[in-house]
């Protein structure tokens, strides 16, 4: 009988879609586009007045490619965060983490990059999450789909780390 040691979760990587966001968007850019046929067809619409909507377009489409989703990938030196298309992105270094622990977020907390009065949140999606507690005490919150295993990747990257410093 063979013996297997359990799997690592090091390396992590998993992205997570925003569905209520690219939902939300999604509804605004039909009522957009909506309101701009039903308004050439029934009215007189200066051609000036298409730029407007073409801006308006391009601007829910940006916010897609921003925010739509959240990949959050953890190695042995970092955590690495990163919303939608990569312009906001973010890395914690595995050397400032003392904790992490899944966590439940408030449903009034939202969406995106907030404050929520114990410390920063990233979040996409859903109320799971993922608790960091820094080594000066300060808090951060990773929203995820999968926040045991993103937990579990954390802590060990978080011992190897405490390993390795001890090796030295």
């Amino acid at each position: 009988m063979w013996y297997e040691a359990p799997r690592s979760p090091l390396p992590y990587h998993r992205t997570q879609a925003g569905s209520a966001v690219v939902g939300a968007i999604t509804v605004l850019t039909i009522i957009e586009a909506a309101i701009f046929v039903l308004t050439a067809i029934t009215t007189d619409l200066p051609f000036e007045v298409a730029y407007v909507f073409g801006a308006v377009l391009v601007v829910l489409l940006a916010f897609v490619a921003l925010f739509g989703w959240l990949t959050v990938a953890v190695d042995e030196a970092a955590i690495h965060l990163t919303f939608g298309a990569g312009l906001v992105q973010r890395s914690i270094s595995i050397q400032q983490v003392a904790l992490a622990k899944p966590a439940s977020n408030q449903w009034w907390w939202g969406f995106g990059i907030r404050w929520t009065g114990g410390g920063w949140m990233w979040n996409v999606s859903g109320l799971a999450a993922v608790e960091i507690t820094y080594r000066d005490g300060k808090r951060f919150r990773i929203g995820t789909a999968d926040p045991t295993g993103l937990a579990a990747a954390i802590t060990e990257a978080i011992a190897k780390a405490n390993r390795r410093t001890l090796r030295d």
